[in-house]
């Protein structure tokens, strides 16, 4: 059985550190469900076929909070003691606020570009090689991890939620193009 106290990355037996072998993580998932899964409980009593739920459940959040970036910083972050204010996160940083707000507009013209696909896949590679810096950023911050670091990665982590969300509503365009093919 597993011990439902641990962080998300002793139940995976990986250091804590924002830089994953991502393919391990994967290989340490599959080991865990095997053990927990509870179809291998169907005969076992209540109690255990409970328990085992509860494992699989923490084995399946922990898995995807360590696969996706943000997560796993916002993760992190909850482990250093870092508040990340959720519920009211934003960025001091005007020239990324403004950055944005050009983005978004770009992002409301596209069904009336020259040619809407290509624009989309254009706003979409950059806003794609943003994430990847602030990934990057992360990365140095998160490992390094001194309070000045940390504050630094919880601006990080902001910029990245507006980016994510500007990415995501491109993805619903690019359905809704597609929708119209």
């Amino acid at each position: 059985m597993i011990d439902l106290g641990k962080n998300h990355f002793d139940l995976f037996g990986l250091p804590v550190g924002y830089v994953l072998d991502t393919g391990e993580l994967a290989a340490r998932y599959r080991e865990l469900q095997r053990v927990v899964h509870p179809d291998r409980f169907a005969n076992a009593s209540e109690q255990e076929q409970r328990l085992a739920l509860q494992q699989a459940t923490q084995v399946n959040e922990a898995y995807e909070t360590l696969r996706d970036p943000l997560r796993r910083a916002l993760y992190m972050l909850e482990l250093a003691g870092v508040d990340t204010h959720q519920e009211t996160a934003t960025t001091r940083d005007t020239e990324f606020l403004m950055q944005q707000m050009e983005l978004r507009e770009a992002l409301a013209g596209v069904r009336g570009a020259d040619d809407p696909g290509a624009e989309l896949d254009r706003l979409m590679r950059d806003i794609r090689r943003m994430i990847e810096t602030q990934v990057g950023q992360l990365a140095v911050q998160l490992e390094a991890g001194t309070p000045e670091q940390l504050e630094a990665a919880r601006e990080s982590v902001s910029k990245m939620q507006f980016l994510n969300k500007l990415y995501n509503e491109a993805e619903s365009i690019e359905a809704e193009l597609e929708e119209m093919i």
